[in-house]
């Protein structure tokens, strides 16, 4: 017999159909027993796949199948995750070159790895750190007290976010700031040298010399190869001379900065700070030498174009400190001294009203300035001020009273007003302070003074 379905063949015994499956007829009361039916004509090809015979799916497909669909959902999920975490192994090379570049001080270069790090993952607190880096060695504080910021957000215990912030905070004389961000670096991160400097430098702001010592030596202690700490140390010893006018003070300085420039010689600002002690003991040549250098290094240092100001102005060439002190305004209009230095080279080119504006300037900027006052108080005595001109000399030796050169500038108003021997006094007590002061030598010289 025949199958009704496919019309294959089937042995008389069979159920089901072994091709496609399908019951077989039982033969009808028409059909004598032993007769083989004639197979059926072949159907004509459907055009639709529906048309022909079906099969059942065998049993074992089915768990092949969901096994399948599984397998897709599971590659699926984790591309998804996995596509995550690319991006951020991707911005992670971009922040590394980022740091490379701050270690050779290529720091336009290291904001711009930084803005693809932060593009690819903008969760990813370390870029925003490193960029706040590159935009504190750029001296753009506001930019880095806003990545600073941005990276706290992102993950508060970074303990490198407060000590970039600290840094930025520092460099705008916001001391009070800068010394809550070094405290809570110190906080997170015991062992970094970095936060020990920051907050060394805020106490340091603060007048606070002997914590910014102890802060200083333990930054050294932590990491004897970082240059940082040694002129945060250089600092305080500077600050300490400025108060006790103990030349040893001043060596110990030097010695800091001296190797500061031994572990980084492309660290500008470490021969910015030797040149403040190297100007403190008169060396003008040496002063005019390591700020070069400074500004060889780092051509938007205002401070390095100020002190080489400083330092023409004491060598008389007053041209080139109006020169350099009008760059270093112009890099920070905030920096009081630059307008002290300008001030004090237009008194030299007998620009008086000049140098009063730009000295009146400077005490806005910062009213515990003495040279501020004291340059004033000359520019009014050469205006024949005199009242005024006391009054400012007066304030200066209040707010340093062993500054030696407000006490001259106090004598040669004496002088002016026909007091010799208050005069005297005041040049003495200057020569005292300073025996190098070659003015109170030559005054009391002037007025005849035995001995001298």
């Amino acid at each position: 017999m025949f199958c009704k379905g496919c019309g294959k063949e089937l042995a008389p015994d069979k159920r089901f159909c072994t091709s496609c499956g399908r019951p077989v007829s039982p033969l009808s009361s028409k059909e004598e027993p032993g007769l083989t039916a004639a197979p059926p004509p072949e159907a004509p090809p459907s055009a639709s796949p529906l048309a022909g015979p079906r099969k059942r799916m065998p049993k074992w497909e089915l768990p092949a199948v969901i096994g399948l669909v599984v397998l897709i959902v599971v590659v699926v999920v984790l591309a998804v995750v996995l596509s995550g975490e690319s991006n951020r192994d991707k911005a992670a090379k971009f922040e590394k070159k980022a740091r490379a570049y701050i270690d050779s001080r290529r720091y336009e270069q290291a904001v711009a790895e930084c803005n693809k790090a932060i593009k690819l993952d903008t969760k990813y607190p370390d870029a925003c750190v490193t960029r706040a880096r590159a935009y504190n060695g750029l001296h753009e504080y506001d930019k880095a007290v806003l990545d600073s910021d941005r990276a706290i957000k992102l993950d508060p215990n970074n303990a490198d976010a407060y000590v970039q912030r600290a840094w930025a905070y520092n460099n705008q004389y916001e001391y009070k700031k800068a010394l809550a961000d070094g405290v809570k670096g110190v906080k997170l991160n015991s062992g970094s040298s970095d936060a020990y400097v920051v907050r060394s430098r805020a106490y340091c702001g603060l007048d606070q010399n002997d914590k910014a010592l102890v802060d200083s030596n333990k930054a050294v202690e932590l990491d004897p190869r970082n240059a940082e700490a040694y002129l945060a140390r250089s600092e305080v010893y500077f600050q300490m001379y400025k108060a006790s006018r103990d030349k040893d003070d001043l060596r110990k300085s030097q010695a800091d900065t001296n190797k500061a420039i031994e572990l980084d010689p492309k660290n500008a600002m470490a021969y910015i700070d030797r040149s403040e002690a190297d100007g403190y003991l008169g060396q003008w040549d040496k002063v005019i030498a390591d700020t070069t250098k400074a500004i060889s290094l780092d051509q938007n240092s205002g401070t390095g174009y100020n002190n080489r100001a400083w330092a023409y102005d004491n060598l008389g060439q007053y041209d080139k400190a109006l020169v350099d002190s009008n760059k270093a305004i112009e890099l920070d209009p905030t920096d009081a001294a630059a307008y002290v230095n300008r001030g004090d080279a237009y008194i030299g080119l007998e620009q008086y009203d000049k140098g009063v504006a730009d000295t009146t300037k400077a005490i806005e900027l910062n009213s515990k300035l003495s040279p501020a006052f004291y340059k004033r108080g000359y520019a009014y005595c050469c205006l024949q001020i005199y009242d005024k001109a006391m009054a400012d000399v007066n304030k200066a030796i209040e707010l340093d009273p062993k500054d030696d050169v407000a006490l001259v500038d106090r004598g040669y108003i004496y002088e002016a007003l026909g007091q010799n021997e208050n005069a005297i006094v005041d040049y003495k007590h200057g020569l005292d302070l300073n025996p190098d002061n070659t003015y109170a030598r030559q005054s009391l010289r002037r007025l005849a003074v035995p001995g001298y």
